[in-house]
């Protein structure tokens, strides 16, 4: 490659207008490079040393070349995924783009996710319009050995006492509604599919500080503009026999149990 700039001869190079004179005539009239290629050997590391220090705070350059640079790796680690075992722990399956972690490390960086934070990530990583229903209301059975009981711990009235084997509670379940969607994406957010597995990934590792997993449920209410075609219908997902309980464009699943 031959730059027109930051050179040893030339309007701008730092020696004397002869040296570059003298370069045109052997070039001109002899075709002979040698003494231009001498002159190379002295110029290319500035002109190295000027491309490192123009790519240094440019940390796109280093992406669209395929490699991976500090500043990459740096926004991984505040987002919280900088260790490929990290990204590798949200189960198998779950591929999520490692791009989209960088662009949203600040928001990952915040802990615990607000809702509308969860919403931009669901949004971002899909690319799908979503709503986010929280403090859904329900059941959840009180293990025996936590029950009241005379005598034992958890028996004062007001504080700890309750009766019953079972609690309402609105803490630890939200329901997340995705669409309208296409068929193509309708069929990779079937509960199996490879994007649910990515949307429970995302999910658990959005809302680990904030819920204990085992106690966080979420709902996903997937809705496409058509019907189930015969031949290529999944119990379950598409189709139905008789007629559905609830809206026949609408797919309910637990995504997080």
């Amino acid at each position: 490659m031959t730059i027109s700039f930051l050179g040893l001869t030339g309007p701008s190079g730092a020696l004397p207008t002869a040296y570059t004179e003298l370069l045109l005539e052997r070039r001109l009239r002899h075709r002979d490079d040698t003494m231009h290629a001498f002159f190379d050997l002295f110029s290319h590391r500035a002109a190295s040393l000027f491309f490192e220090a123009w790519c240094k705070y440019r940390s796109w350059i280093h992406v669209e070349a395929g490699e991976r640079d500090g500043f990459t790796r740096n926004l991984l680690d505040l987002g919280g995924v900088g260790l490929s075992q990290l990204r590798q722990q949200m189960g198998p399956g779950a591929e999520l783009d490692e791009r989209m972690f960088v662009y949203y490390a600040g928001l990952l960086s915040q802990k615990p996710l607000s809702a509308q934070s969860l919403l931009t990530l669901v949004e971002g990583f899909f690319g799908v319009d979503a709503t986010l229903e929280q403090f859904v209301g329900q059941w959840l059975q009180v293990p025996e050995g936590e029950q009241s009981q005379l005598g034992m711990d958890g028996c004062e009235l007001g504080l700890s006492a309750f009766a019953g084997e079972r609690i309402w509670d609105r803490q630890t379940k939200l329901k997340l509604r995705l669409g309208p969607l296409r068929r193509e994406q309708f069929n990779a957010l079937q509960p199996h599919a490879a994007g649910a597995q990515a949307l429970r990934a995302l999910m658990k590792f959005a809302l680990a500080t904030a819920w204990p997993p085992k106690y966080a449920w979420c709902w996903t209410s997937a809705t496409y503009s058509r019907r189930c075609w015969v031949g290529h219908a999944e119990p379950g997902g598409d189709s139905w026999m008789g007629r559905p309980a609830g809206h026949p464009d609408d797919m309910r699943y637990t995504l997080l149990d």
